[in-house]
C-alpha cells in the first residue's frame, strides 16, 4: 500500500519546488533503504529527477545510508531527466562517501551524458571504466556508442567497436 502511494507520488507530473516533499499529499514515508531505492527508481522512470534527488537526500536525513543501488537509481533518474551534471556529480559523491561505483554506475552516467549530446564526455568516462578495469562488459561501451550515434559521430562509434574487440569485451 505504501509503495503504491510512493509510485503515484513520483509518477505524477506535478511541478516540484526545491526541497518540497513528493509525499506532501500522502501520510507515508519509506521505512527502509530498499523502499527509498524503489521510490527513486520509480521517480526516474517518470523522468522526475528532482524527486529522485530529494529521496536520496531524505534517505540520508533519516539515517538510511544510501548504497550503490540508491545512487545508481538516482544517476539513472538524472539521465532520464537529461541532467548529466547531476549524474556525474553523484558518481563523485559516491566516491566521497567511500562507495565504489560499479559498471552500472558508470554505464548510467555515460548514458546520461550521451542523452545530452556530450559524446566526448561519454568517451572520457568510458576511459575511466577502461583504466580502472571496472567490469569489462558491453554495457558501458553500448552507452558510449549510443552517445556517438546520437551526435552523428559514426567514426567514433565504429572505433569503439574496435576497442571492444581489442579489450575482449563480452
Amino acid at each position: 500500500c505504501c509503495m503504491i502511494a510512493l509510485d503515484v507520488a513520483c509518477s505524477s507530473n506535478a511541478a516540484w519546488l526545491d526541497g518540497a516533499s513528493p509525499l506532501t499529499n500522502y501520510d507515508i514515508q519509506p521505512i527502509s533503504a530498499s523502499q527509498y531505492t524503489r521510490a527513486i527508481s520509480t521517480c526516474g522512470k517518470a523522468k522526475q529527477w528532482q524527486q529522485a534527488l530529494w529521496f536520496l537526500e531524505e534517505m540520508e536525513n533519516r539515517d538510511f545510508a544510501p548504497n550503490v543501488f540508491a545512487y545508481n537509481a538516482t544517476i539513472s533518474a538524472c539521465g532520464n531527466g537529461e541532467q548529466w551534471q547531476w549524474a556525474v556529480g553523484l558518481v563523485e559523491q559516491m566516491q566521497a562517501d567511500a562507495l565504489i561505483p560499479d559498471v552500472i554506475t558508470y554505464s548510467s552516467a555515460i548514458s546520461a551524458i550521451g542523452k545530452c549530446d556530450k559524446w566526448q564526455g561519454a568517451l572520457c568516462l568510458l576511459g575511466i571504466v577502461r583504466d580502472q578495469r571496472i567490469g569489462a562488459n558491453v554495457i558501458p561501451y553500448n552507452a558510449a556508442v549510443s552517445a556517438c550515434e546520437r551526435c552523428a559521430q559514426s567514426q567514433q562509434a565504429l572505433r569503439l567497436f574496435e576497442v571492444m574487440w581489442c579489450d575482449r569485451v563480452t
